[in-house]
């Protein structure tokens, strides 16, 4: 009878901090010390939740003006985000969820869903992954390719120059769902910067590059003993930085309050 293999789950988040800081990864998944809920994750995941609603409602068939709907959507989403919310990031949301029901021009994208949770098995000889997590719109553009967006309130895009893996990410996922899918279209939407897109088409063979890279990192993860902390100027925005002595010897960033999330 073969040994049973190690299994692992993975998310782009969980991922990406690994790869980031292995000291930062011990402290929020193996000692799951608690973390500090920040602005710009709440503001984040308010400006998500009216998106998701928004688009929901006219999948299900809402025949309301778009500025009807976006105000529906802006005021339900409150509810569960008033106490957490400033005054102006309240009113900051309410002029970017403006701004792009003015970019729509009354036409409407067409969403297939929102907020699209998986949970999908990878697996060599050596370990099983499962990797899981959300999408956060998922359409079907009018040339017949399907499309991954992720949502960014990041105030910058520089750091997502060239960094397709989230996005591969969801496209892999995607063609385990529909493998007759020849190629799948990805793109980060940022809110803050007039919804712009940054974007790109993926073939097969580009998509299936993140397969081996997963197990690679769930290998390593599984077998980390050490969790070295790698520290960079990002320790800055490290919740555990008071207790990371490495973490400690970063000069603190004057534009701390300027930048938005590193991953969601």
């Amino acid at each position: 009878m073969s040994e049973e293999k190690p299994k692992v789950r993975l998310s782009v988040s969980k991922t990406k901090t690994y790869l980031g800081c292995h000291k930062n990864f011990e402290f929020v998944y193996v000692l799951k010390l608690p973390r500090e809920e920040k602005d710009y994750h709440v503001f984040g995941s308010f400006c998500h939740k009216i998106l998701e609603d928004f688009h929901l409602a006219f999948k299900a068939g809402s025949t309301n003006s778009h500025g009807v709907q976006m105000g529906m959507a802006f005021k339900s989403a409150l509810k569960d985000f008033e106490e957490k919310l400033t005054p102006e990031q309240k009113k900051e949301a309410r002029d970017l969820m403006i701004n792009y029901i003015q970019i729509l021009q009354n036409k409407m994208p067409n969403v297939l869903g929102c907020e699209e949770n998986f949970n999908q098995d990878i697996s060599d000889d050596r370990i099983q992954i499962t990797l899981n997590g959300f999408i956060d719109r998922i359409d079907l553009d009018e040339d017949g390719i399907y499309h991954m967006i992720d949502y960014k309130t990041s105030k910058s895009d520089k750091y997502l120059k060239e960094d397709w893996f989230q996005l591969l990410t969801y496209a892999y996922v995607y063609l385990m769902k529909h493998p007759e899918v020849e190629k799948i279209r990805g793109s980060y939407v940022m809110i803050r910067q007039n919804f712009e897109r940054i974007s790109r088409t993926f073939d097969r063979e580009e998509i299936l590059t993140v397969v081996p890279k997963y197990l690679e990192y769930g290998y390593q993860i599984y077998s980390e003993t050490k969790f070295d902390p790698n520290p960079t100027f990002l320790c800055n925005w490290c919740q555990h930085q008071n207790i990371c002595p490495a973490g400690q010897t970063q000069k603190p960033v004057n534009t701390f309050k300027t930048q938005g999330e590193i991953s969601w």
